[in-house]
């Protein structure tokens, strides 16, 4: 009877076999194709670079960044009369001034589209907010922004809201001011508020009072999730002031005298690492990171320091250079008057040597900033007195031969 059996069951395997391959195949591929994904989700995306500067200003003239409109930079300046607003090209050149209806204004920002000046009337030498004005650059009437009163504040993305900050809150209100109410209440000052490009989040810089540290927060702009950015990455935080490139990408700001980015997406199918990239190394300090409208440019205030040590020389009348008319300060004796100790500028480093320049040696490095050294009466001690970032005035004891302070 088995001889007898139908067949159907041998051409059905003989059918199963292509299926079995193909679907072999198409597993294959998929594994392929999931350890490909795999690889490029996982691999971080390309570090953000600088790979040139350029200096736009020659004035020698103490500013800081406004905003951009993509052209022009405009740059904040002081007088003995009070502020001052000028703007100069993206390429550089000299500063030009813009009129303002006061010095009184205090120029903080630039609409999104470049044609309005967020202002705070400051209305004695010591408020540190004011009633905010809107100022058209290119000449028209300013405006106030309804009643509201703040120190700092931006504009949406959209030109449809304002962020603005008084003391340790934050507000929204509309374009126009109108409207406002309470988003949050920082666990310090606040400042330097930035939008997302979305106009979904806002990031802003708490400094605690006691001991001056900085850190970054961030808050939707419905006032929930309110965190801490970049917790335990500086202990204690130092970080400040930072902005959103125009794509999203990254989040500049300054820190300890650098300019860094931190990897905010990393892009289709990268990861983002998210930890901060350094991108600058200058000798100088750097600060207000404000990136460019088409994101290939960051421009960046930097400030160059020159000293010359110099002594009142009684028997003509006038100031000498001292000690070779080195760039220094604080410069104490020994009690011996062999000795000297002086703190470098503007690097800040404790220094001794000799009443006749030998025999130098340098006795502090940074962070820490001397002022004000001292010798033991044996001269074998120095010491003075620094501030810590996030702890304070200190005083130290270094010895003069070197060592741990």
């Amino acid at each position: 009877m088995a001889s007898g059996l139908p067949q159907e069951p041998a051409l059905s395997r003989v059918k199963r076999a292509p299926l079995r391959r193909w679907l072999f195949a198409a597993g294959s591929v998929l594994v392929v194709a999931a350890a490909v994904l795999a690889y490029l989700w996982t691999r971080p995306a390309a570090l953000p670079k600088v790979s040139n500067y350029v200096q736009l200003t020659q004035d020698g003239q103490r500013k800081q960044l406004v905003g951009t409109d993509g052209s022009r930079v405009y740059l904040r300046g002081e007088t003995g009369g009070g502020y001052t607003l000028s703007q100069v090209s993206i390429s550089g050149g000299e500063p030009v001034r813009i009129p303002m209806p006061s010095g009184a204004m205090y120029p903080l920002s630039v609409s999104p589209d470049g044609s309005e000046l967020l202002a705070m009337d400051v209305q004695s030498p010591t408020a540190e907010t004011g009633p905010l004005w809107s100022i058209p650059i290119l000449g028209g009437s300013p405006r106030r922004l309804g009643y509201i009163v703040g120190g700092y504040g931006a504009w949406s993305p959209d030109g449809q809201r304002l962020v603005y900050i008084n003391g340790s809150d934050l507000f929204l209100a509309r374009s126009d001011g109108t409207e406002s109410h309470k988003l949050i209440s920082a666990a310090g000052r606040a400042s330097a508020p930035a939008w997302s490009p979305d106009g979904s989040d806002l990031r802003f810089t708490s400094q605690v009072d006691k001991t001056g540290a900085e850190s970054l927060w961030e808050v939707s702009a419905q006032g929930t999730n309110l965190h801490a950015l970049l917790t335990g990455w500086h202990d204690p935080p130092a970080e400040c002031c930072g902005k959103w490139t125009a794509d999203g990408r990254y989040f500049v700001f300054f820190s300890q005298g650098q300019i860094w980015a931190l990897p905010e997406t990393g892009g289709f199918l990268r990861k983002s690492s998210g930890t901060p990239v350094q991108l600058t190394s200058s000798p100088f300090g750097l600060s207000g990171p404000l990136p460019s409208k088409d994101g290939k440019k960051l421009f960046v205030g930097g400030r160059t320091y020159r000293g010359e040590l110099v002594h009142y020389d009684t028997k003509v009348g006038r100031f000498s250079p001292f000690f070779s008319g080195i760039s220094a300060e604080f410069v104490g004796f020994s009690k011996d008057g062999q000795w000297i100790a002086y703190v470098a500028y503007p690097e800040g480093a404790l220094w001794r040597s000799k009443a006749d320049g030998s025999e130098r040696l340098q006795l502090t490095y940074s962070p820490l900033r001397p002022v004000l050294p001292r010798w033991s009466p044996d001269g074998k001690e120095i010491v003075f007195y620094s501030f810590v970032s996030g702890k304070g005035g200190r005083i130290f004891v270094v010895s003069a031969e070197g060592g741990t302070p």
